[in-house]
């Protein structure tokens, strides 16, 4: 996948050693980017079922536009 892409990804949010996280069904897990605002949204979603919208800025690295729980 090249960088740059806009992508919307289905998975639940953790605390990451570094920050969140996102774990995807598949047993994949993306690093989130995201400002205080959305920090905010995500520490208020951890451990639920999330839609995370975004563009993709490193390998497994997120910078984040949009949350949507879908619980």
């Amino acid at each position: 996948m090249p960088l740059g892409t806009t992508h919307q990804i289905s998975g639940t949010i953790a605390r990451g050693p570094w920050g969140y996280v996102l774990h995807v069904g598949n047993g994949g897990v993306w690093e989130l980017d995201c400002g205080l605002f959305t920090r905010l949204r995500l520490r208020s979603a951890r451990a639920r079922a999330v839609r995370v919208e975004g563009e993709r800025v490193g390998f497994n690295a997120l910078a984040v536009r949009r949350v949507v729980v879908l619980d």
